[in-house]
């Protein structure tokens, strides 16, 4: 019988996730002009939310700021399934992460240049299996 796993597990489990998806995301768009996006997914997830809520979205720097930490908490909870379980379970996780967010990135509205089509979309999908396979290995 397994032993339960306590919230720190999960919580490092899914910080670690979360991390590594915002670094490679980060690296990736700073090294290959071509890259997918992720950081802009989020920021069109907010104003398109803001907006579906009739709000006012924020302007300026408070759009990606507000982008990130909602990143960094959505994934944290998220990749923190995956914590002490098999590297293969992570990267199904991950992958299916990939899967809707490339999906998502279409319904945003989200062209070929900020990085949605197929090429990109399976580099996104391979971002978030990478981002699971981290979160596994905690």
């Amino acid at each position: 019988m397994r032993k339960a796993l306590s919230y720190l597990e999960r919580i490092s489990s899914g910080l670690l996730g979360s991390g590594a998806l915002t670094l490679i995301n980060e690296i990736g768009h700073r090294v290959v002009s071509e890259s997918p996006r992720v950081d802009v997914l989020g920021m069109r997830a907010l104003v398109q939310g803001y907006r579906a809520a009739h709000e006012r979205p924020p302007r300026g720097p408070a759009i990606p700021l507000m982008a990130l930490a909602a990143d960094l908490l959505g994934y944290s909870a998220y990749y923190g399934l995956t914590a002490r379980r098999s590297v293969p379970r992570g990267a199904l996780i991950g992958a299916a992460a990939g899967v809707v967010a490339a999906l998502v990135g279409r319904a945003l509205g989200l062209n070929g240049r900020q990085g949605y089509h197929v090429g990109r979309e399976l580099a996104m999908v391979g971002f978030y299996t990478a981002a699971g396979v981290a979160a596994a290995l905690v």
